[in-house]
Protein backbone atom coordinates (compact mmCIF):
# COMPACT_ATOMS: atom_id res chain seq x y z
CA UNK A 1 0.00 0.00 0.00
CA UNK A 2 1.19 3.44 -0.75
CA UNK A 3 1.23 6.22 1.79
CA UNK A 4 -1.67 7.98 0.10
CA UNK A 5 -4.04 5.03 0.48
CA UNK A 6 -3.07 4.10 4.04
CA UNK A 7 -5.79 4.94 6.53
CA UNK A 8 -6.62 4.18 10.06
CA UNK A 9 -9.12 1.48 10.99
CA UNK A 10 -11.86 4.02 11.70
CA UNK A 11 -11.69 5.66 8.24
CA UNK A 12 -11.47 2.43 6.21
CA UNK A 13 -15.16 1.84 5.28
CA UNK A 14 -15.71 5.44 4.16
CA UNK A 15 -12.44 5.62 2.29
CA UNK A 16 -13.02 2.23 0.61
CA UNK A 17 -16.42 3.36 -0.59
CA UNK A 18 -14.88 6.52 -2.02
CA UNK A 19 -12.06 4.61 -3.78
CA UNK A 20 -14.43 2.06 -5.32
CA UNK A 21 -16.90 4.76 -6.40
CA UNK A 22 -14.14 6.71 -8.10
CA UNK A 23 -12.78 3.62 -9.85
CA UNK A 24 -16.09 2.37 -11.20
CA UNK A 25 -17.23 5.82 -12.33
CA UNK A 26 -13.99 6.17 -14.28
CA UNK A 27 -14.69 2.84 -16.01
CA UNK A 28 -18.24 3.75 -17.08
CA UNK A 29 -18.44 5.79 -20.28
CA UNK A 30 -19.73 9.30 -19.88
CA UNK A 31 -22.14 10.19 -21.39
CA UNK A 32 -23.76 6.81 -21.65
CA UNK A 33 -24.20 5.74 -25.30
CA UNK A 34 -27.77 5.74 -26.61
CA UNK A 35 -29.42 2.54 -27.74
CA UNK A 36 -29.74 2.32 -31.51
CA UNK A 37 -33.34 1.69 -32.60
CA UNK A 38 -33.81 -1.68 -34.31
CA UNK A 39 -34.76 -1.56 -37.96
CA UNK A 40 -38.08 -2.83 -39.20
CA UNK A 41 -37.77 -6.50 -39.92
CA UNK A 42 -40.18 -9.03 -41.29
CA UNK A 43 -40.73 -12.34 -39.54
CA UNK A 44 -38.89 -15.21 -41.10
CA UNK A 45 -40.96 -17.65 -43.11
CA UNK A 46 -41.27 -21.08 -41.50
CA UNK A 47 -38.73 -23.42 -42.99
CA UNK A 48 -39.91 -26.90 -43.85
CA UNK A 49 -36.98 -29.05 -43.08
CA UNK A 50 -36.29 -32.40 -44.62
CA UNK A 51 -35.81 -33.80 -41.14
CA UNK A 52 -39.38 -32.91 -40.12
CA UNK A 53 -40.96 -34.64 -43.11
CA UNK A 54 -38.70 -37.65 -42.61
CA UNK A 55 -39.75 -38.00 -38.97
CA UNK A 56 -43.44 -37.78 -39.92
CA UNK A 57 -42.92 -40.47 -42.53
CA UNK A 58 -41.25 -42.72 -39.95
CA UNK A 59 -44.12 -42.13 -37.51
CA UNK A 60 -46.69 -43.07 -40.17
CA UNK A 61 -44.72 -46.21 -41.07
CA UNK A 62 -44.49 -47.22 -37.39
CA UNK A 63 -48.23 -46.81 -36.85
CA UNK A 64 -48.94 -48.77 -40.03
CA UNK A 65 -46.63 -51.61 -38.89
CA UNK A 66 -48.30 -51.66 -35.47
CA UNK A 67 -51.79 -51.87 -36.95
CA UNK A 68 -50.78 -54.47 -39.55
CA UNK A 69 -49.05 -56.61 -36.93
CA UNK A 70 -52.01 -56.54 -34.57
CA UNK A 71 -54.38 -57.38 -37.44
CA UNK A 72 -52.23 -60.33 -38.50
CA UNK A 73 -51.91 -61.63 -34.93
CA UNK A 74 -55.65 -61.38 -34.41
CA UNK A 75 -56.24 -63.32 -37.60
CA UNK A 76 -53.89 -66.08 -36.42
CA UNK A 77 -55.71 -66.55 -33.12
CA UNK A 78 -59.12 -67.24 -34.63
CA UNK A 79 -58.20 -70.88 -34.98
CA UNK A 80 -58.61 -73.33 -37.84
CA UNK A 81 -61.57 -72.88 -40.18
CA UNK A 82 -63.07 -76.34 -39.46
CA UNK A 83 -62.49 -77.28 -35.83
CA UNK A 84 -65.36 -79.76 -35.58
CA UNK A 85 -67.54 -77.48 -33.47
CA UNK A 86 -70.79 -76.40 -35.06
CA UNK A 87 -73.32 -73.93 -33.71
CA UNK A 88 -75.85 -74.28 -36.49
CA UNK A 89 -79.49 -74.44 -35.44
CA UNK A 90 -78.59 -73.73 -31.82
CA UNK A 91 -77.15 -77.18 -31.08
CA UNK A 92 -73.46 -77.45 -30.31
CA UNK A 93 -71.64 -80.63 -31.25
CA UNK A 94 -68.76 -81.69 -29.07
CA UNK A 95 -65.83 -83.19 -31.01
CA UNK A 96 -65.13 -86.88 -30.38
CA UNK A 97 -61.71 -86.28 -28.88
CA UNK A 98 -63.23 -83.99 -26.21
CA UNK A 99 -66.04 -86.33 -25.19
CA UNK A 100 -65.50 -88.30 -22.05
CA UNK A 101 -66.43 -91.91 -21.92
CA UNK A 102 -69.62 -92.30 -19.89
CA UNK A 103 -69.87 -96.02 -20.39
CA UNK A 104 -72.90 -98.01 -21.60
CA UNK A 105 -75.36 -96.15 -19.37
CA UNK A 106 -74.46 -92.65 -20.61
CA UNK A 107 -74.95 -93.41 -24.28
Amino acid sequence: MSAATETTGEDCPDNLDQVLRTYFRSEVPSPWPSLPAPGASQPAAPVRSHRMSQSRLMLAASIFALLLGSWLLTGQRLGPANSGISLQEGAAKVPMDLRRDLGPRGR
